[in-house]
């Protein structure tokens, strides 16, 4: 600046002194000009001429220094408003950091970040939005300078589909980098706030993102009354602030973070003593070399040993000392290892008395994963030591009745392991207890996979409940009887051998068979000699009636009417012949009804139902869809004289009111049933009493491959159904 003011002055000197030769020269050569030779008139214009030349130039300089100096005053305001401006947001900065060093919280830091930028960096306005997550609209959360209601007048939503999200704080937020408006009047994605913003002379502004652990949260917009106000150097510093309050809610989130870590480290810890104080076992804790830091109340109930006499290697001096060698031993390979330690040993208390525990630690490390000690429980296991002692000879008593019964037994685990085999379990396990014992009962026997041993093996495991059965074990051509015992820890199970049972039940099974047939052949050759006997009967006696009677009446047609004596004898005579005659009938009609060879099994049937209900008063309601039935003769015989039993039993013991009786035809099979409203009577008691009567029908069906059921309860009546191969007259 300098410089340029004094070439100014120098040349206006020179131009005056140039001036000042001129006026001087023609001064002194105007006496002279009359008597100046050409020559020198003409030298003298030359030198006048170059003089105002050079005044020229030295004017035109002039005139150009005065333009440049101008322009380089305008220059030099211009870079002191630079530097006015960058030391305002230098010192914008300088404040902002010094209130971050001191503020502690969100709402602060914006509170205060809007004012510095107000008071210092002399913004119009300034506000931090954060966005809302649910409706993606910036919430203002504060603000600062002159508002006048703006942010209540707009709205800004982080959605570029939308005109209100395309404005420089909308695009900044889904950008995530910063957005400027040097022209708010003429820019057009400042439409839908232009009107509100030129209302409070807003004619530039700049969104700068705001950061949070990473993730964009919301924007620090400002606004200025100039337009082009944000220049690169601007930006870059109003960047580095927005950097320096994301920085900020970074540390403002790590402390928060922090301090609710500290919060739950405190909360465990006392949680931690809490449970220590009134844990149902003992807990200790040691440093990284095994020494004793810390003992629980209920470690020192346990041991004995008072809390101070307990620390360091103290509480070694109550173990007792059968198991220290072994303590000693498994702690120190534990702690080579860094690994888990576990170990039963046992307390000898002051007093005298002995505690069984079992003793457990755990290495503790530090994030760098380096043990920092251990931490373990004691357990008092004096009880269930006593139990399982109690335990061991209750076994031992168990394991010797059971040696010495003659049933097989063998226990099973739940995974089918043998846990137990008694010594007569042994003849089907010659390899002994102690090769079987632990090996699943499928891997010794392999030959029950499938078997029903194995599938009632497995109900009885699966539904908790007793199973008995019987089944034939082929390896050893013997029948057994099993009864499965299921439990908690897996199955015991007691087994017989059967096979000569099996035998004799066979026997008998055969000899009934035999029976049943020897039966069958009875009742058909009773059959055949009621039919012979009656066919005698009839052929003969009967005959032999007749003619008798015959002759009777001849006699008496021969004798006088006077002889009212004789008469009356041949009278009786013949009256007694007809009662045999009647006699012989009845006689004929039990041996074998002549309706059943006549009529067939329905009206033999019918017949007795109506001799029944003659004899009796007691009706019978016969049902049937059967026209006409085509048996063979021993199942009509069997039909009919079962029907004609039942109505007898019914007849003697029922003091029935009504009978109900049908006979239908089911597949293969003929089926009658026979039922009374009568007293009925129990089951039970019949069975227990010699009652050939339902025996024989029972029999006489049986032996026919039928199926005899009787149900009776007292007050209920009783009923009778049996069934038999239809077998048709044809084919018998």
């Amino acid at each position: 600046m300098k410089i340029h003011l004094m070439s100014r002055r120098v040349l206006i000197q020179v131009i005056a002194l140039l001036l000042i030769t001129v006026f001087l020269i023609l001064l002194i050569a105007a006496p002279h000009y009359r008597r100046m030779e050409p020559l020198q008139f003409y030298l003298l214009l030359a030198l006048v001429f170059l003089a105002l030349i050079l005044l020229l130039l030295l004017f035109l300089r002039a005139r150009q220094l005065s333009v440049e100096n101008r322009k380089y005053i305008a220059e030099r305001d211009e870079s002191e408003a630079k530097i006015i401006k960058a030391n305002r947001l230098y010192l914008l900065i300088s404040q902002i950091n010094q209130m971050i060093v001191k503020t502690t919280d969100e709402a602060t830091l914006f509170k205060e970040a809007c004012r510095i930028a107000i008071e210092t960096g002399k913004f119009k306005m300034a506000w931090v939005g954060i966005i809302d997550e649910s409706t993606r609209i910036l919430r203002p959360v504060m603000h600062d300078g002159m508002d006048l209601e703006y942010l209540s007048a707009i709205k800004i939503i982080a959605d570029n589909r939308v005109p209100e999200g395309r404005g420089p704080t909308g695009t900044a937020l889904l950008e995530g980098k910063y957005v400027f408006c040097n022209d708010i009047e003429t820019d057009p994605r400042m439409v839908p706030w232009r009107t509100e913003a030129l209302k409070r002379n807003y004619l530039s502004s700049i969104a700068l993102p705001i950061m949070k652990s990473g993730k964009l949260i919301g924007a620090f917009t400002l606004y200025a009354d100039t337009k082009n106000f944000f220049d690169a150097e601007e930006i870059a510093l109003l960047e580095e602030t927005a950097r320096d309050i994301s920085f900020a809610l970074d540390v403002f989130e790590k402390e928060m973070l922090r301090k609710r870590a500290e919060a739950v480290i405190l909360e465990r810890e006392r949680r931690y003593q809490t449970l220590a104080e009134s844990s149902p076992v003992g807990i200790f804790h040691t440093d990284a070399s095994g020494y004793t830091t810390y003992v629980n109340p209920m470690w020192s109930l346990i041991s004995g040993l008072p809390f101070q006499e307990a620390l360091g290697d103290g509480w070694f001096s109550v173990v007792h000392p059968e198991d220290k060698p072994a303590l000693v031993k498994g702690w120190q390979e534990a702690t080579k290892k860094q690994t888990t330690s576990s170990t039963e040993y046992r307390f000898v208390r002051p007093d005298g008395t002995i505690a069984w525990v079992i003793g457990q630690a755990v290495p503790e490390r530090n994030a760098e994963h380096e043990i920092i000690g251990y931490v373990g429980t004691i357990t008092d296991i004096t009880e269930h030591k006593k139990a399982e002692q109690e335990i061991a000879r209750i076994y031992k008593e168990k394991e010797t009745a059971l040696n010495r019964i003659k049933d097989r037994v063998i226990s099973l685990d739940n995974e089918w392991r043998y846990t137990f085999l008694n010594d007569a379990a042994m003849v089907i396990h010659p390899e002994g207890k102690k090769e079987i014992i632990g090996k699943t009962i499928w891997e010794v026997h392999p030959e029950l996979i499938g078997t029903n041993f194995q599938k009632n093996y497995q109900d009885a495991m699966r539904a908790k409940k007793v199973v008995e059965f019987e089944d034939y074990y082929a390896p050893m051509d013997s029948w057994f009887f099993a009864k499965v015992y299921p439990s908690d820890d897996g199955l015991t199970v007691f087994y017989k051998d059967i096979t000569e049972q099996k035998k004799a039940e066979e026997d008998i099974r055969s000899t009934n068979e035999k029976l049943r047939q020897l039966t069958t052949h009875l009742q058909t050759i009773r059959e055949e000699e009621r039919k012979r006997i009656g066919r005698e009967i009839h052929d003969e006696l009967g005959q032999q009636l007749t003619a008798i009677k015959m002759d009777v009446a001849w006699i008496d047609k021969k004798i006088p009417e006077e002889t009212t004596l004789l008469k009356a004898k041949l009278k009786n005579i013949m009256t007694l012949l007809d009662g045999s005659n009647q006699s012989i009938r009845r006689i004929l009609s039990e041996l074998r009804p002549g309706v059943l060879d006549e009529n067939g099994l329905l009206e033999a049937m019918q017949w007795l139902d109506s001799q029944f209900t003659a004899n009796t008063g007691i009706p019978v309601i016969f049902s049937t869809v059967e026209k006409k039935i085509r048996s063979s003769e021993p199942i009509a015989n069997c039909i009919f004289r079962v029907y004609q039993e039942a109505l007898t039993n019914i007849t003697r013991y029922a003091n029935a009111h009504k009978v109900f009786s049908s006979l239908n035809i089911t597949g293969d099979n003929i089926v009658v049933t026979i039922e009374d409203d009568g007293q009925g009577f129990d089951m039970a008691s019949v069975k227990n009493k010699k009652s050939f009567g339902i025996l024989g029908m029972k029999e006489r069906v049986l032996s026919l491959g039928g199926a005899f059921e009787l149900i009776s309860s007292p007050g209920k009546g009783t009923k009778i159904i049996i069934s038999l191969p239809y077998i048709t007259s044809d084919n018998s």
